[in-house]
């Protein structure tokens, strides 16, 4: 069973690619540009299964090359903390302690620290396409592959969601866009509105998030839908579409299916993300 939940913990990290609007900006080069993404989620997936997790996750992008408009930007997972209880059992993880290396976590974690991949990034669109990736040696008996992946950069979409966001030069305060997507397993609805505008631009939203997932875990198939509804604001460079900082918060609501059975899902997440150049 515990298996079965830290591989429902790794899917619960909802993630989806926003289009983006045309600016011109200029992202540095020789830089380390450093991304910390604190999140904090409670979960109720019933029959007195409770989940708590406290995740501090810290990454680096470095602008490698210009073509076009098309950057080319490295990035790697430099640290990770981890506190989690569930079912009334604790677990927890910092890569900065020794003593974590030779931990379950500690053993998946070390394949994935400090491995940097490259994606292009295209100013214009804000749109992702990845180049190289790590090796990935995805074993689907280890539950905790998956939760790795997903706290360490395993969404390609998500981290450029939450580190490049370009605004439109015409945009002015006030103006609302919405972005949306409906496929088979994935619908949302994203509300945008430009709050502020000016050297750094201030930009509110709400998100509708839809999905239905499907994994198998030791041989076990498991289903999950999900409905997160989430709102919050962020803080962007108009120079660069970085966005320097972005907090938000979402309630969760869904059930998984695993063998016959139903369960409900409901819960919260908080997310707050810092970026800075050094």
């Amino acid at each position: 069973m515990k298996s079965i939940l830290l591989g429902l913990l790794a899917l619960t990290f909802v993630s989806s690619q926003a289009q983006r609007s045309v600016s011109d900006i200029s992202l540095p080069m020789n830089k380390n540009i450093i991304s910390k993404n604190e999140m904090v989620q409670n979960l109720d997936m019933g029959m007195g299964m409770l989940m708590n997790t406290n995740i501090t996750t810290v990454m680096q992008y470095n602008v490698i090359g210009l073509t076009g408009d098309e950057y080319l930007i490295s990035r790697k997972l430099t640290a990770t903390k981890m506190n989690m209880e569930m079912m009334g059992q604790k677990q927890t993880y910092d890569s900065d302690l020794k003593s974590d290396a030779d931990t379950e976590i500690g053993k998946e974690m070390s394949k994935h620290l400090n491995v940097p991949d490259t994606f292009s990034y295209n100013w214009k669109t804000g749109k992702a396409t990845m180049i190289s990736t790590k090796q990935d040696s995805t074993d689907e008996s280890n539950p905790m592959e998956g939760m790795i992946k997903s706290i360490g950069g395993g969404s390609q979409e998500l981290v450029i969601e939450d580190i490049f966001f370009p605004v439109m030069n015409s945009k002015n305060e006030g103006d609302k866009w919405v972005d949306s997507l409906s496929s088979k397993d994935l619908n949302y609805t994203k509300n945008y509105t430009l709050v502020k505008k000016g050297k750094t631009n201030e930009v509110s939203f709400s998100n509708d998030i839809k999905n239905i997932i499907e994994t198998e875990t030791q041989g076990i198939t498991l289903t999950i839908n999900m409905d997160t509804k989430s709102d919050g604001s962020m803080t962007v460079d108009a120079s660069t579409s970085l966005v320097l900082n972005k907090k938000s918060s979402a309630t969760i609501n869904g059930n998984f299916e695993i063998m016959g059975q139903t369960s409900l899902i409901s819960g919260t997440t908080t997310n707050t993300i810092t970026t800075e150049v050094k």
